[in-house]
């Protein structure tokens, strides 16, 4: 009887260490699972944040400030529109590269003429002054020589005078003196000749405003009226140029009788 009660006992025994085995086979099994689960979750952490990361990147550009429509679509139009202008402009600059290129060569032709005008500029300026100065010279030259002509011509006279004056202290004829007087004013006749001066007589003449200077208006009753009747000295000119004209006093006719009653 009493083996019987111990077999049943050996049995329960083996399966309860059975259970047991198994319970902690399952329970190992759970470790390892959740073990490898929380090194997946770990790994998949920085993925999952970059995921999060884009997504609310996604999430705050779908919407925009006009109210619903999206930011995405928005850059696409805009990327689309800056293509296209800058297909635009590429096309212009393909047009209008040879025109640029064209102008180019001219605004070079038109700096080298600028260049070749500013050159016959300064030689033109330089000439005109060079002009300029050689007048003044020669225009000075003329002035001397005219000058000298004139005082060579009057050196006579003055040497005919200096010996009148010197006679004249030698003796007291005064026909001797009218003498030296005389040929004094031959010369200075002479030199008048000789320079193309001629003396302007007035005395007798119709009285003309262009040579004659009235000074004075006198009755004659041998002088018509408007004639000269005397001429207190005598005018010059040279050729056309009239030098001093002469001073006159003209005759008014005949006195009034009731005047000289």
């Amino acid at each position: 009887m009493e083996e019987r009660h111990v077999q049943p006992d050996r049995e329960s025994e083996h399966d309860t260490l059975q259970d047991t085995r198994e319970q902690n086979t399952m329970m190992a099994n759970q470790s390892e699972e959740k073990g490898r689960a929380s090194r997946e979750a770990v790994s998949r952490e920085p993925q999952n944040a970059q995921e999060v990361d884009a997504g609310e990147q996604d999430a705050a550009v779908k919407v925009d400030s006009a109210g619903g429509r999206s930011t995405r679509k928005s850059r696409s139009k805009g990327g689309g529109k800056a293509m296209k202008a800058q297909r635009d402009l590429s096309q212009q600059v393909k047009v209008l590269g040879p025109q640029v290129q064209e102008l180019g060569v001219k605004l070079k032709e038109l700096g080298a003429q600028l260049e070749e005008f500013k050159d016959r500029y300064l030689r033109s300026r330089a000439e005109l002054d060079n002009y300029r100065k050689r007048v003044a010279r020669e225009f000075q030259a003329v002035r001397q020589a005219s000058t000298t002509a004139v005082i060579e011509e009057f050196l006579r006279v003055f040497d005919h005078f200096e010996m009148a004056m010197a006679h004249a202290d030698k003796t007291s004829d005064i026909n001797v003196l009218k003498q030296g007087m005389d040929m004094i004013l031959a010369e200075f006749c002479k030199a008048f000749e000789t320079l193309g001066v001629e003396r302007i007589e007035a005395e007798g003449m119709e009285f003309d405003p262009r040579f004659h200077e009235a000074v004075a208006q006198e009755p004659s009753t041998e002088v018509p009226s408007g004639r000269v009747l005397k001429q207190w000295k005598c005018g010059f000119r040279l050729g056309d140029r009239l030098l001093r004209p002469a001073s006159v006093v003209v005759s008014s006719g005949p006195p009034d009788r009731r005047e000289e009653g």
